[in-house]
C-alpha cells in the first residue's frame, strides 16, 4: 500500500520548467499587428534546456508546416487580413510566398493558433481512468522591445490510471527588424 501512495505522488508531480510569459512584459496583438522579424530564433526556452545556439526550427517551419525546413530565409513578414487570419509572407529562391492560417485573438494579448485538438477523456474533466490527447497549437506574443514569441505546445499522449507523459512546451524569440 505505502508503494501505491509513493507511486500516486510521483505520477503527480510535474517536469515543468519552461518559463510562463507574465501579461506585463506584452503588448497585446490585435488584428493591426504588424512586423517584419528573423527567420532564426535568438532564443529558446523548452522543457528542458535555455538554448542560444543555432537551432533547425524556425519561423517559417513553425508556422508553415507544410513546407521543409527554410533556414536560408532572411526574414518573415506578419500580419493579419480582415478577417482575423494571420497571413506569413516570406521570399524563397526570389518568389514571395504567402501562408494564412486560421486562428483565435486571445483577452489576455495573444494570437492562438491550433493545427490539431484531439482528446479523450474518461471519466471527463478528471481523466484518471483514460486519456489520450493530440494537440499542436502555437501561441504568438509581442514583447515590450517589439521581439515576436512563438510559444509551441505539442502534446502527443495518454495516460492508464495514473501513469501518463507530459507536453512539449517550446518558446522561441525572434528580433523584429527594423
Amino acid at each position: 500500500m505505502k508503494y501505491f501512495f509513493l507511486l500516486l505522488i510521483i505520477s503527480a508531480c510535474s517536469c515543468e520548467t519552461t518559463s510562463r510569459i507574465k501579461k506585463s512584459d506584452i503588448n497585446p496583438i490585435s488584428n493591426k499587428f504588424e512586423g517584419a522579424y528573423d527567420n532564426k530564433p535568438y532564443l529558446i526556452r523548452s522543457n528542458l534546456q535555455v538554448t542560444k545556439k543555432d537551432y533547425l526550427e524556425t519561423a517559417v517551419s513553425l508556422f508553415d508546416t507544410s513546407q521543409t525546413l527554410k533556414s536560408d530565409l532572411d526574414f518573415i513578414q506578419i500580419n493579419f487580413n480582415s478577417k482575423g487570419q494571420l497571413c506569413l509572407h516570406y521570399k524563397d529562391t526570389s518568389v514571395f510566398k504567402a501562408t494564412t492560417l486560421n486562428g483565435k485573438f486571445s483577452k489576455k494579448g495573444y494570437y492562438e493558433i491550433y493545427f490539431k485538438k484531439e482528446q479523450l477523456e474518461i471519466p471527463p474533466v478528471v481523466h484518471v481512468l483514460f486519456s489520450t490527447h493530440d494537440i499542436q497549437r502555437l501561441r504568438i506574443y509581442e514583447t515590450k522591445s517589439d521581439d515576436l514569441i512563438v510559444y509551441y505546445y505539442n502534446y502527443i499522449s495518454g495516460n492508464f490510471l495514473f501513469v501518463g507523459d507530459g507536453p512539449s512546451k517550446m518558446q522561441f524569440f525572434f528580433h523584429k527588424i527594423k
